[in-house]
């Protein structure tokens, strides 16, 4: 069942008084060190991703730098070969 403007808009105004009467508690601050704990470990594991990818992109372009004169490597930047990394 589909609101009206004004239940929207009343129950708006509701959630707008508890929001504005909210006195954190101590609980709050275990919730909150939760939250700091997730994103530092999201940070870690993008930073890790970041790194293998380079890692991988780095051997990718070593090798290259290895193969025969005239034949081509098959490294691709949608490989994950990042901007100014080519082969050779």
């Amino acid at each position: 069942m589909r609101r009206s403007l004004e239940e929207t808009l009343a129950r708006a105004r509701q959630l707008a008084d508890v929001f504005e009467a909210y006195e954190p508690s101590s609980e709050d601050e275990a919730k909150a060190s939760s939250l700091v704990a997730l994103r530092l470990a999201a940070v870690r594991s993008a930073e890790a991703d970041l790194a293998l990818m380079e890692a991988v992109a780095d051997d990718d372009s070593s090798t290259s730098a290895a193969l025969a004169p005239g034949r081509r490597c098959d490294c691709r930047p949608e490989r994950g070969l990042g901007p100014g990394r080519q082969c050779v």
